[in-house]
């Protein structure tokens, strides 16, 4: 078989990924001829030169690893600076993580570091970025199922007309993935702290993402109450305590701060199960509901409605000076904000879902007074409300760009009833001044 190294091509603003010394793909060597040389064709063995490189590494750190730590940012900095080769230790990373990183950054490296480094804009070199990775993937020159899982997380970011399916189909092969390699099973005594954090940082990444796309996609949870443990010990400081003061994104005080969200993250993450299993479940538009079945299910809305308020109560007794006068770290603000975009999601969420089903039951019979319905109505314009609010935050402090891309599928109906409510109240002002000037002309 011929070398990939010394045939692929090469450009300005990229490179062989053989120069790289913490890059590997031990399976290349099982691969036939001519799939290696379709890879090369397809530029799967390139990176961008180490400048550019480094932009979009350090951009995935800032914006995605705070929310999804699936791997130790102090081990990768170590393999990518040559750290342990240096110390005589030979750790190396697999060559689709890394273009999987690549791709997932790609969103929020500047348009200017793009179009020096040879891409035209965001899409294309999102484009380019996954379809790398993407043949890496398929064309299997990775057999690790860790690395596999963590790769395609990073793959559920893909969102295009063309493949509006996608993020939940790799989420379903990372999901495969970390329960071939252990993942979930990371609270089974014997394991070793290492492998333990190792396990859980992954576990709980891929549970996180399960929510978060079905709470954007309005599908069905993968990841289901009755086919693993839902109730996971937390991801806390103790298994983020080698990152902090190993970062070169973030201080260790705002490393420490992050952890704090991402704990609250996995807190809501927790809720998020039974609101979403309550509103996108297989059961959760059931024509055949009986009178109990009902009643049932109002109860198990109401409790969920009661959990999300105390997690927003003590996420604001933590987050308050995060969301206040700019004087934290602007990554602060943006991930608090984040999640509590996702927290008000799902109480529009059970809030609409909950109306449906008390309307489609009182069809012909009176079942409950209206207090009910306008107590939901007072929820869903208090979420609709601070999700706006939230919104124009994150524009004044000149962090949208810094969002991710889904963000919209979270804000689209709050911003939308926003925009109404100005126009109605714009009209309503109009038509009284109008009145006044003909009453003062008469």
């Amino acid at each position: 078989m011929s070398d990939p190294r010394a045939r692929a091509p090469f450009c300005q603003s990229e490179a062989l990924f053989s120069t790289y010394p913490f890059l590997a793909l031990d399976d290349l060597s099982g691969l036939p001829e001519q799939d290696v040389q379709f890879l090369e064709l397809n530029g799967c063995f390139h990176l961008p030169l180490r400048p550019i490189q480094e932009e979009f590494v350090h951009q995935y750190f800032l914006y995605i690893h705070p929310c999804y730590p699936l791997m130790d940012e102090g081990e990768f900095w170590s393999m990518y600076l040559d750290r342990d080769r240096r110390r005589g230790r030979e750790k190396t990373m697999s060559l689709l993580l890394l273009q999987a990183m690549l791709f997932a950054s790609s969103a929020f490296v500047s348009p200017a570091v793009l179009k020096n480094a040879g891409y035209s804009g965001v899409k294309v070199a999102r484009g380019i970025f996954y379809r790398r990775a993407k043949l890496l993937f398929d064309f299997g020159v990775e057999s690790d199922p860790f690395t596999k899982a963590q790769a395609a997380l990073l793959l559920t970011f893909q969102f295009s007309a063309a493949e509006p399916h996608a993020g939940s189909l790799w989420l379903s092969t990372g999901i495969q993935n970390a329960i071939v390699a252990q993942t979930h099973t990371f609270q089974a005594p014997g394991s070793s702290t290492a492998l333990k954090r190792r396990n859980k940082r992954l576990w709980w990444s891929l549970y996180w993402r399960d929510r978060v796309l079905t709470l954007g996609l309005r599908k069905p949870l993968q990841i289901t109450p009755s086919s693993f443990n839902v109730q996971l010990d937390l991801l806390t400081q103790d298994d983020m305590i080698d990152e902090a003061h190993h970062s070169f994104v973030y201080d260790p005080k705002t490393k420490r701060h992050l952890t704090d969200i991402l704990t609250f993250q996995c807190r809501l993450g927790i809720l998020l199960t039974e609101v979403l299993a309550l509103t996108y479940g297989p059961s959760s538009f059931d024509p055949t509901y009986s009178l109990d079945h009902f009643e049932a299910t109002l109860s198990q809305m109401r409790t969920a409605r009661a959990r999300l308020a105390r997690w927003k109560e003590d996420a604001e007794a933590a987050f308050y000076v995060f969301l206040g006068d700019g004087h934290t770290h602007r990554s602060l603000t943006l991930f608090s904000s984040l999640i509590y975009i996702y927290a008000y999601a799902a109480q529009i969420a059970l809030g609409n879902h909950e109306a449906l089903i008390i309307e489609r039951m009182q069809k012909g019979v009176t079942l409950l007074d209206d207090s009910a319905l306008r107590s939901i109505g007072e929820e869903l314009s208090h979420a609709t409300t601070e999700t706006t609010r939230l919104v124009r935050l994150i524009v004044k402090q000149g962090l949208t760009q810094h969002l991710p891309i889904s963000v919209i599928a979270y804000i689209a109906f709050p911003l939308m009833l926003s925009s109404l409510d100005d126009k109605i109240s714009s009209d309503d002002a109009q038509t009284e001044s109008d009145r006044d000037l003909k009453e003062q002309r008469t």
